[in-house]
């Protein structure tokens, strides 16, 4: 058994003023029942490749996470809608918009690197912070958009 996840990851907002358009990156997770040796594995999904890798050598029951390259489908964009810096603070309003085409749900994490500890966060979406990234988990059902907004805060 397996399960198919897709990621994406922004860079620090305050960088730049432009929109920005990325492919979501697609992963394979599961559990190997057996040991398995270094080398290429290719993955296929109801007799369709989903991609293919390198491995390292797989001890029984180990948990694999597999990038699998790109997918030409999903797309995620950040919009700027308002970028203020100055000496004495670091605002910016964003739009994020994650569109799904394909003919089942999908689950996306949206990933936007910090730009510090003390970033004030007003999103219109729950999140977490994990590992010097700000993670929004998306369930999108087929053939639809999500879309949301963050204001993000920086005191110098």
């Amino acid at each position: 058994p397996y399960r198919i996840a897709y990621e994406v990851a922004f860079y620090n907002v305050f960088y730049t003023d432009r929109t920005i358009k990325q492919k979501c990156n697609r992963y394979v997770l599961f559990r190997s029942p057996e040991p398995l040796p270094r080398g290429k594995i290719r993955f296929y999904g109801e007799g369709i490749l989903l991609g293919e890798g390198a491995l390292g050598n797989v001890a029984p029951k180990e948990r694999i996470r597999q990038l699998l390259g790109k997918d030409f489908d999903l797309v995620a964009r950040r919009y700027t809608l308002e970028l203020r810096r100055d000496k004495h603070e670091n605002f910016a309003r964003v739009r994020y918009e994650v569109r799904n085409p394909k003919n089942e749900a999908v689950d996306v994490v949206v990933k936007e690197r910090l730009a510090a500890a003390n970033l004030k966060i007003a999103s219109d979406l729950d999140y977490a912070k994990e590992g010097g990234f700000l993670l929004f988990r998306l369930h999108i059902p087929p053939k639809s958009t999500k879309v949301w907004e963050v204001r993000y805060t920086l005191k110098k």
